[in-house]
């Protein structure tokens, strides 16, 4: 019922509309499992962050809006590991992964 009227049988489908105001905080929960798995793999030494200078923290991974920038050492095996955490994380959560806007430097 809305507003006294009935409104007749609901239908749940999969999903987030686009626009709606909850999708940035389901977002925002969906990638705290992507920063694990990085965290994870920077432990077991997997991937190495970025360091701005000596003494400077590893960098993983920096947010920006509807953008993620990820960070690693620059060897063929830390790529590939950080492929696998994309493609584990694409699996687990979903949410697809563009590639053709994606781009490794």
């Amino acid at each position: 019922m809305i507003d006294g009227d009935g409104v007749g049988p609901i239908t749940p489908e999969p999903g987030v509309r686009q626009g709606d105001p909850l999708s940035p905080y389901l977002f925002i929960l969906c990638l705290e499992g992507l920063f694990s798995l990085l965290h994870q793999a920077e432990s077991k030494r997997d991937i190495h962050g970025a360091q701005m200078y000596h003494g400077a923290p590893q960098i993983t991974h920096l947010l920006f809006v509807n953008d993620c920038f990820l960070l690693c050492k620059d060897t063929e095996k830390k790529c590939s590991a950080l492929r696998s955490i994309l493609q584990l994380y694409e699996t687990t959560s979903r949410q697809a992964i563009n590639m053709q806007k994606s781009k490794i430097f």
